[in-house]
């Protein structure tokens, strides 16, 4: 199987948009629809349906900017043919429709759009969403239902729903223009639309996709991006860098192992074959005591960077990186390596970049677009294939195919259907994973040096952005830094969680796992209530249905494994400092 260019004409496919308000413990409020020639607005969820599968919307894509919960709300009025694909927890495609020429397919907009608010989308679009009718608002966060007085005089909701519709429709319309236009066609997800873009237009040569079995030797040295919090406390004076995407300007500056070349893993390695090609290897490593150690070190889900002799898998170009700042390779297990180096995406990553460039003045819309599609290419090529994406379907539509090992079965309003795991018949041609293993690995490499760059301590890093007194130097081009705040104040926590407040007052606090609306109080109090709606397999877990909205309360783990804090002797109380961890403290706790 190879990587191969894609030849054939890209497929426009028409386009529609839906919004649905309600939830899915009382169902359907209103709905709105919004095809290419007409707008239409419901509260009957039967009437929606029959609308959406008549002959008119075959071949038709209904985008939705939150399918996951739409589709929740209308589950029990969805045909039996219905078919809901999952990444995870959310809901990326549906597919409506047993013969192929009378299908019609949900999208989700929000992943086609990176993840961007709807309010976020519509200033892109130059639009404007309407205020949320106070009745929907109590709705959702009461959970009491949603007032029958608003109802009964309901044109502000399906006004806001109609609105809603448009500024999807309007987005997903651009946004296949624009692809079009640059020769590729729009796929149900972001990386696999950018993938289809680099095959038609800019992948010149053949690959041979690497075996199952050298795709995972090379999966053990493909690490994420570094996140650690160098210290905890308030801090002034602080600058905050990011880099200028970091992940393509790897891409198109580098070499990549050659998959047409590869050969190993072999046993045992040798170190030449590190030095002098590009590939990954099994080894021993001592790496000794210093402030920011090169080389990440992975224990079940947890990523360290930690100082002592241990063992792993790593890209030779990290590996070498690492011996340049005194890490010694003690033994090497196994080499996986390329006699020859290719460099695959200089011109997918530049021509995109002088796009953006070039559009960001005049059409941010349009330059936002190109850096989605910048962002979004690396991660393909170390796509898992084992057990990732479930489909949704009826326990009747399940009989009528063999059973599939690792279905579930989940109960919804009273009515089973089956989550099953879709086969993968053969390894897709794009996984390559020594590439995307390479990539990371540059990124890790170049954000290490801009560590050792500062002149004073370096505070917190996330993948591509800095934290840190110094200045460092920056730019408006590829790769480059550029200063995000200056001389602001952090309230760093642990890792994805601090309270930034710019030199002007503006704060901008950031908390994975809860909505951004609530970050600040969650910063502030390290605990929060939220109102929130239940994603399929939480409903099902709680025996409640999904899209209803429960009221939960989240508390702060600040437990932060990754470094060993002490406090500064005669500084504030509530600034801590930090030293990396030994890996055989790391061996006695996980």
């Amino acid at each position: 199987m190879k990587l191969r260019p894609v030849t054939s004409e890209p497929r426009q496919r028409p386009i529609a948009a839906l919004d649905v308000e309600g939830d899915g413990e009382h169902g359907l409020v209103v709905a709105s629809l919004v095809t290419e020639d007409d707008e239409r607005v419901y509260t009957e969820a039967d009437k929606l349906i029959a609308d959406m599968t008549t002959r008119d919307m075959r071949g038709v894509v209904v985008y939705s900017h939150r399918l996951t919960y739409d589709a929740g709300v209308l589950v029990p009025w969805l045909p039996d043919e219905t078919r809901l694909l999952f990444a995870g927890e959310k809901i990326f495609k549906g597919v409506l429709g047993s013969d192929t020429r009378h299908r019609f397919y949900f999208g989700d907009s929000s992943g086609l759009w990176g993840g961007l608010s709807l309010s976020q989308i519509a200033a892109e679009v130059g639009m404007s969403r309407l205020p949320v009718p106070e009745s929907l608002i109590r709705g959702r966060a009461g959970g009491r239902g949603y007032p029958a007085p608003e109802l009964s005089q309901g044109g502000r909701i399906r006004a806001f729903a109609n609105q809603e519709s448009r500024i999807v429709r309007e987005a997903m319309d651009l946004l296949q223009q624009e692809i079009q236009a640059l020769g590729g066609e729009l796929k149900f997800t972001l990386a696999s639309t950018a993938l289809d873009l680099f095959r038609r237009e800019y992948l010149d040569d053949e690959y041979w996709t690497p075996f199952y079995y050298r795709n995972e030797f090379a999966r053990r040295a493909y690490y994420g991006g570094r996140c650690e919090a160098f210290s905890l406390g308030w801090w002034d004076c602080v600058n905050v860098y990011d880099f200028n995407s970091h992940y393509p300007a790897q891409m198109a500056g580098h070499d990549f192992p050659d998959p047409n070349s590869t050969i190993g893993p072999r046993q045992p390695g040798r170190l030449a074959w590190i030095m002098d090609l590009e590939g990954c290897s099994d080894c021993t490593v001592d790496v000794p005591h210093c402030k920011y150690p090169p080389l990440p070190y992975r224990v079940g889900i947890q990523t360290f960077f930690p100082v002592g002799v241990f063992r792993g898998v790593w890209c030779h170009n990290e590996l070498r990186y690492a011996m340049q700042h005194g890490v010694r390779i003690r033994d090497v297990h196994a080499t996986m390596y390329s006699e020859d180096a290719v460099r695959p995406f200089g011109g997918y990553v530049n021509d995109l970049w002088a796009r953006r460039k070039e559009l960001e003045a005049q059409n941010p819309a349009r330059a936002l677009i190109y850096k989605l599609l910048l962002n979004s290419l690396a991660g393909k090529f170390g796509q898992r294939v084992d057990g990732g994406l479930r489909q949704l379907e009826t326990m009747d539509a399940y009989w009528k195919h063999e059973p599939v090992v690792g279905t579930e079965v989940m109960v919804l309003r009273r009515t089973a259907y089956a989550k099953v795991p879709v086969p993968v018949k053969y390894l897709p041609d794009h996984v390559i994973v020594p590439w995307a293993a390479y990539i990371t690995a540059y990124g890790r490499i170049e954000l290490h040096k801009r560590m050792l760059e500062t002149s004073g301590p370096v505070l917190y890093v996330d993948t591509d952005s800095i934290m840190c007194f110094s200045g460092l130097p920056t730019g408006d081009e590829l790769g480059d830094l550029s200063l995000q705040a200056e001389g602001a104040t952090v309230d760093l926590i642990a890792p994805k969680m601090y309270d930034l407040v710019t030199a002007d007052g503006e704060r901008n606090p950031v908390a994975k796992g809860v909505p951004v609306s609530v970050a600040g109080e969650y910063c502030t109090y390290r605990e929060v209530e939220y109102w929130k709606a239940l994603n399929w397999v939480e409903a099902v877990r709680m025996k409640l249905d999904p899209s209803s909205w429960l009221k939960v309360k989240k508390h702060a783990r600040l437990d932060n494994p990754k470094r060993r804090y002490t406090r500064i002797p005669g500084f504030r109380q509530d600034c801590w400092i930090s030293e990396p961890l030994l890996v055989n403290w790391i061996a006695g706790h996980y």
